[in-house]
């Protein structure tokens, strides 16, 4: 193995290592590929999901190293799949991949083997390691989806403690910050894919005493890239301005989480689906348990958390708030800020969406004078909503820069497809009709761009095509 990756953590079986050899698992992507992967996973997924320490990171490829330094073969690993959803297509051909989704399967299997066999043993790399493979969006057969893994991420948390305040720990600052970010990570993939999943929250407000993040609690230098050659577009390692742009969107999206949680768990409901169902013509076994809307939700409830959403939004600071940005911009900033800011308001909407859908079904209340007036303004945002999310895909088309959206783009642009078919279908303005129909063509735009990297645009796309034969609409 490299210098820079640690050594084997425990003594394996011969066999156990062979096997791991053939399938690649310990094998390491040539020079150019590897440090490709490395900028794309700097650039696209540690601002989202900032969980190593980078400066470390970085020095371990660097001469003379220290132990510290060095990376466990199965973060490394994890790391390199993680990239594969970002770096250009022609980079995995070359390796040998005929597409970007049969890399990322491949890359994934490497990370899977390792943990699979146990070979890592420090558990706080694992929570790492596991938080990055449910950036793993394919539908496997065994039902180990990126549900799974946080899953197993978070019962693990909880065992090792990090869902304490790390002050509490006799350790360094640097990893109580560390610990952190670990911490405020998972809660944001929990969050973030019970809102997409339409799943019950695993982790519950008054279960952790982590206090909410502060700009100390990031890696704000510049970093050195040591031997690793970089373009200057990775400007994330040396520009500390857009390193603090960064953390102030992962701290508000980490705030923006906790109102997510507050809505799903007071507007939503927990029931059995698919109890004693088999499995459909793909083999896929639907979720036991899922949300479904509250039968009745009290006018109060719903302002309280409309609310909060409002409050969030005042509240955002400046580098925060979403202006539709330039060619220039985007060539004097690079893209990392520019996807981040987007998907942070995106994710606002999706969140004012699933707040409000509820609201408009027909219900015997909604007869009631106050259920009507609550129905109209839930009309109003839900509107609102989709408008802004197609708004901001489109200013991502527009860029060209919509390929590096999260898969979490996939579930929002169909909370905003969602509402356009409704639209269409229901309203008798011919004005809004054909603005719910534009609407909707871009967002289907937005989708086919990411189907070369997740399955879940796919679905979204039949999903979408079905709806439209049987609505009969054409776009």
């Amino acid at each position: 193995l490299p210098a820079y990756i640690k050594a084997f953590p425990r003594i394996m079986e011969l066999e156990d290592t062979q096997y791991l050899w053939r399938k690649g698992a310990l094998s390491i992507p040539d020079t150019t590929l590897r440090n490709e992967l490395i900028k794309c996973y700097i650039q696209h997924v540690h601002p989202s999901l900032p969980l190593i320490n980078l400066s470390d990171f970085l020095q371990g490829f660097g001469k003379g190293g220290s132990e510290v330094a060095k990376t466990s073969l199965l973060l490394f690993q994890a790391l390199m799949f993680a990239g594969t959803a970002y770096i250009d297509l022609s980079y995995l051909q070359t390796a040998g991949y005929s597409t970007r989704r049969d890399a990322r399967t491949a890359f994934y299997q490497k990370t899977r083997l390792l943990y699979d066999f146990d070979f890592e043993v420090d558990r706080l790399t694992v929570v790492q390691s596991l938080l990055l493979m449910t950036y793993q969006h394919e539908t496997p057969i065994d039902g180990k989806d990126e549900w799974h893994w946080l899953g197993i991420a978070i019962s693990l948390i909880y065992t090792t403690g990090l869902h304490m305040d790390p002050q509490i720990y006799n350790m360094d600052v640097q990893n109580q910050r560390l610990r952190k970010r670990v911490w405020w990570s998972c809660v944001m993939r929990d969050r973030l894919l019970a809102l997409g999943m339409r799943r019950p929250s695993r982790i519950n407000d008054g279960d952790y005493n982590v206090p909410m993040l502060a700009i100390d609690d990031f890696e704000i230098k510049p970093l050195e890239s040591h031997n690793l050659i970089f373009s200057s577009e990775c400007r994330l390692v040396s520009d500390t301005t857009l390193q603090k742009e960064l953390a102030l969107i992962f701290i508000s999206k980490a705030e923006l989480c906790l109102c997510i949680g507050h809505i799903l768990s007071t507007q939503y409901t927990s029931l059995v689906r698919d109890q004693g169902m088999e499995p459909d013509q793909e083999g896929e076994q639907g979720s036991r348990v899922n949300l479904f809307p509250k039968p009745l939700t009290k006018a109060d409830g719903v302002n309280f958390c409309e609310a909060k959403l409002t409050n969030w939004l005042e509240k955002l600071p400046a580098p925060c708030r979403y202006v539709t940005q330039t060619p220039n911009d985007l060539q004097q900033r690079g893209s990392s800020l520019i996807i981040e800011r987007a998907v942070l308001h995106m994710v606002y909407f999706s969140a004012s969406t699933t707040l409000h859908r509820p609201q408009i079904m027909p219900s015997r209340e909604s007869s009631l004078c106050h259920y009507r007036d609550l129905q109209e303004i839930s009309w109003k945002r839900l509107r609102e909503a989709s408008e802004e999310i197609t708004k901001i895909s489109m200013d991502l088309h527009n860029l060209e820069v919509t390929r590096y959206l999260p898969a979490t783009g996939v579930t929002i642009l169909l909370t905003a497809i969602t509402t356009h078919l409704l639209d269409i279908k229901i309203t008798n303005n011919i004005t809004r009709k054909e603005q719910a129909r534009q609407g909707l063509s871009d967002c289907i735009q937005s989708l086919e761009e990411l189907r070369d990297n997740y399955r879940p645009a796919d679905d979204a796309i039949r999903f979408v095509g079905i709806a439209l034969r049987q609505v009969d609409i054409d776009v």
